[in-house]
């Protein structure tokens, strides 16, 4: 019986991690968007690591997963510092 790749879990994961990241974005966009630069630079950082995470085979792609999602929460936390 075959399976869906979306229903791999870190297929899955990275996906919801770059979609989590562009909504954030655009969260704290809206919150003030004088911060445009700085979302930038914390966020699309995690997007491309969640989609390099569905990408890669083993260990390095959960590596990923935890690098993106440990910049998310810190650029987060800067972020809403910053306001």
């Amino acid at each position: 019986m075959a399976t869906s790749k979306l229903l791999e879990p870190k297929k899955t994961l990275g996906a919801v991690t770059a979609v989590a990241a562009a909504f954030t974005g655009i969260f704290l966009y809206g919150q003030d968007n004088s911060q445009l630069g700085m979302i930038l630079v914390f966020m699309l950082p995690v997007a491309a690591l969640g989609m390099l995470a569905r990408a890669r085979g083993g260990f390095r792609g959960w590596l990923y997963l935890a690098v993106a999602w440990t910049l998310g929460v810190l650029g987060l936390g800067v972020l809403l510092g910053v306001n």
